[in-house]
């Protein structure tokens, strides 16, 4: 009788050691799916430095043509008064 209930216990023993091992991988696999998150996240955030980087670019152009243009407007509103000195007349 004895002997049946040590047979018993250990197969309760195994199985239990069979979930903890099942666990842990669950564990382990949870981590590299959150790491996998933490890659692409990274990744998005560069893109949108990226981005922000080229939108800084094109804005400082787009302030650089228009002091260029007003530059421009200014000329020709004072050509009569700038004939020789001006560089855009």
């Amino acid at each position: 009788m004895t002997f049946k209930v040590t047979i018993l216990s250990l197969k309760v023993t195994t199985l239990s050691l069979k979930v903890i091992i099942l666990s842990l991988e669950v564990t382990i696999l949870s981590l590299k799916v959150i790491k996998l998150t933490l890659e692409i996240t990274t990744l998005s955030l560069k893109v949108t430095i990226l981005s922000l980087k080229i939108k800084a670019i094109a804005l400082n152009y787009a302030i650089k043509m228009q002091s260029v243009i007003k530059l421009r407007e200014n000329t020709y509103i004072n050509k009569n008064f700038c004939k020789e000195k001006c560089v855009f007349c």
